[in-house]
């Protein structure tokens, strides 16, 4: 999309300059500059974010709302020390990593764009959605998938090669799937993710439609869009389903916080890695991963 082309496409989407930085990732004040002439020759990422959510909603024909209350950006800590307190990760603790975010986006008007039945969304509305389109169903809302960016892709491939290369040696039933994959974690539609990768031991668990039933191990991979979504909506979900083992990747801190949960589904570790520490997997003995070696 051209200048002229994204703002005829705003307005027609009814976005807001921050419901736009909100949904694409890009800052607030980078947005209102783009969009009001005043940065000339933005960068071809910026373009290509805003290009993208843009049209996201033109072939939805939707107008999407933000769950953040009023589009507000909201600050978040990110956890550091201590292991009780990875529970609830937006408690505030001097020891927190300081970084800011805004939470991802919620399309809560997607039913009327895919049907015309008014209601709470179901996995039928994950079905409907068009070509290109992808969303997880949580507690009845959509929440929809931003396109990777190649850092993403890359770290999530990487990641992918050599968790796969140590299980298909340590147990010739454990497998290994990458996204786009369908996780429907309580065993039946109500709830479906599509994790960055998905580490499954119980293989009777596994049809052409994905894994029915929690993974054993789930590594996510954070982007700005979906921050909140890994870091606490997922957490719990993981938690309550029965997943064993959960990773949240962060590429902006350049850390790993990694979760392992008792079969009481309690959180019985948890810890912060840098990317230059050698991360142990707690459910596969001998799997050790140094970030920094593979990207």
């Amino acid at each position: 999309m051209n200048l002229q082309e994204m703002r005829e496409c705003k307005r027609a989407l009814g976005y807001s300059n921050e419901t736009l930085a909100e949904m694409s990732g890009v800052p607030l004040a980078t947005v209102q500059k783009v969009l009001s002439g005043i940065t000339k020759s933005p960068r071809q990422k910026t373009v290509e974010a805003l290009s993208r959510v843009l049209e996201a909603g033109k072939t939805t024909g939707q107008k999407f709302e933000s769950n953040a209350p009023g589009n507000e950006k909201f600050e978040r800590k990110m956890p550091g020390s201590g292991k009780n307190e990875y529970i609830t990760p937006v408690k505030e603790n001097p020891d927190y990593v300081k970084t800011g975010y805004v939470y991802p986006e919620v399309f809560t008007g997607i039913r009327n764009a895919v049907r015309e039945d008014a209601g709470p969304n179901t996995i039928e509305d994950i079905y409907a959605l068009p070509d290109g389109i992808r969303a997880e169903l949580i507690d009845g809302k959509l929440y929809y998938i931003p396109t990777p960016t190649r850092t993403h892709q890359k770290i999530t491939g990487e990641m992918y090669l050599a968790a796969a290369a140590h299980l298909k040696a340590y147990s010739k039933e454990c497998e290994v799937y990458i996204a786009p994959f369908g996780v429907y974690l309580n065993g039946d539609d109500s709830l479906y993710v599509e994790p960055d990768l998905s580490i499954i031991r119980d293989t009777s668990r596994l049809s052409e439609r994905g894994c029915m039933g929690a993974p054993d191990w789930i590594i996510e991979v954070v982007s700005a869009p979906t921050r909140k979504t890994d870091y606490a909506v997922k957490l719990n979900k993981y938690r309550e389903s029965g997943v064993r083992e959960y990773w949240i990747v962060d590429p902006s801190l350049r850390t790993v916080l990694t979760y392992l949960f008792d079969s009481d589904k309690n959180v019985e570790d948890a810890d912060l890695f840098s990317f230059d520490a050698e991360i142990p997997s707690s459910l596969f003995d001998g799997l050790v991963i140094r970030p920094s070696d593979l990207f």
